[in-house]
């Protein structure tokens, strides 16, 4: 697979890095908006703790790639694939 030329890569980089900040600024003009962060890895049903895309569908399922396989999480339980 080609890779990206230099420049492309660094304007992405920059892009990601505004839309992320962006979001961090965002959240920070709304107190009152709590953020809330869970971890997930092997214990909770993963196939391997590195995952490489995280995709939500439209029934509110997620679904995580990762190199030990495909897993979904329906917000109770992972199932592997």
């Amino acid at each position: 697979m080609k890779r990206a030329p230099p420049d492309l890569r660094r304007l992405a980089a920059c892009a990601a890095l505004a839309l992320g900040l962006s979001a961090r600024v965002e959240a920070a003009d709304r107190p009152d908006q709590a953020f809330v962060v869970h971890n997930y890895g092997l214990r909770e049903g993963l196939p391997q703790a590195s995952v490489t895309d995280v995709v939500h569908d439209a029934s509110g399922r997620l679904w995580a790639t990762t190199f030990g396989g495909l897993s979904s999480y329906d917000g109770v339980e992972f199932e592997r694939y």
